[in-house]
């Protein structure tokens, strides 16, 4: 069973959303994905939510490939940006 090492940032204050980053052996790294054309133009964009149950359900599915029954998702304490 593979373990996964998340922790989560709270962004913004009323509407507020949720960013997700894992741990890495250099640190903390967003989760996020490219989206390009065929030129050299191309945006990364980070998963966000309003929901953490949501987001991480999303991430697993679409940057893991799995689901949460495979695997052993290890949460560490939230972070608020401003």
């Amino acid at each position: 069973m593979k373990k996964i090492k998340i922790r989560f940032i709270k962004r913004g204050k009323i509407p507020s959303d949720y960013l997700i980053q894992h741990k890495t052996w250099l640190g903390w790294k967003h989760i996020g994905y490219w989206q390009g054309t065929c030129t050299r133009d191309s945006i990364w964009y980070a998963y966000c939510n309003a929901n953490t149950d949501e987001l991480l359900k999303e991430v697993l599915e679409y940057y893991y490939l799995t689901d949460k029954k495979f695997v052993k998702v290890i949460e560490y304490p939230m972070l608020k940006e401003y």
